[in-house]
């Protein structure tokens, strides 16, 4: 014999398992910054952040009737929760916005949001991209050194200069920036058939190198890549002695932000 207690947790089962969520992919190739999705809650998700440690993403809602009350950034491969952001209701559906833990940048992730519909729930998913990838191969020889004479310092005459970068932006909406901050060396044009964004491609410069022996022996190139899930700077530093023709020293460091 089945008892009433048994029969009201048969009938809390069926009732959640009726009532699971139901998903709702992002389904449009490489993770850009806007998704549009043809069903469920949600008509159109557009990230407008660029940063590894805070996003801001917009949700439109595809009637006033619909309610979204949480929002997660999550692992795409293991689907592990990285932070719980903020969700507030706008006029067109909610804005998820808040700050992100550090130690991620390198990760594909998701955003992931709960979200109502009447009786029918539904979790919603938004592909955001690992942070770009910039790698630099360069090369910088001196010719024609000019010893030091007397309060003069030493310095080169001729700078060769040749480098290749090998950039993943992991989106295909995914924009890069080469700036030159002290010094004066080829400059890298990320501009490819007038388009500013790319997937991946890799980039080569060669030419003369500039420089002041006396206030800037050195050179500090910075290139930034952007994508909806933040961005990578490699900071590229050549240190050039005043005193001896063999001692150019090169820095390369990569941060995020």
């Amino acid at each position: 014999m089945i008892s009433h207690k048994m029969i009201g947790l048969l009938a809390l089962t069926v009732s959640c398992t009726a009532q699971a969520a139901e998903p709702v992919y992002d389904t449009d190739g490489t993770a850009t910054r806007i998704t549009s999705y043809s069903n469920g809650p949600v008509k159109q998700i557009e990230v407008r952040s660029s940063s590894n440690y805070y996003m801001e993403a917009l949700v439109y809602a595809q009637s006033p009737t619909i309610e979204c009350t949480m929002a997660e950034l999550i692992s795409e491969s293991t689907q592990e929760a990285f932070s719980t952001i903020g969700l507030t209701p706008t006029p067109f559906g909610f804005v998820v916005h808040g700050e992100l833990p550090k130690s991620n940048e390198t990760l594909a992730k998701a955003l992931k949001i709960s979200c109502e519909d009447g009786e029918q729930s539904f979790t919603v998913f938004h592909k955001v991209p690992a942070s770009p990838s910039i790698q630099l191969q360069p090369d910088l020889q001196g010719e024609e050194w000019i010893p030091p004479y007397k309060y003069r310092p030493g310095f080169f005459l001729n700078l060769n200069y040749q480098a290749q970068a090998y950039i993943d932006n992991h989106s295909s909406d995914g924009v890069c920036t080469s700036n030159m901050l002290t010094g004066v060396l080829p400059e890298f044009n990320f501009i490819q058939d007038g388009k500013s964004q790319f997937i991946s491609d890799s980039f080569e410069v060669s030419g003369k190198g500039f420089y002041t022996s006396i206030h800037s022996p050195y050179f500090v190139r910075g290139i930034t890549c952007s994508n909806a899930g933040g961005k990578t700077i490699l900071t590229e530093e050549w240190q050039l002695s005043r005193y001896q023709p063999n001692d150019i020293s090169l820095n390369i460091t990569e941060s995020y932000d």
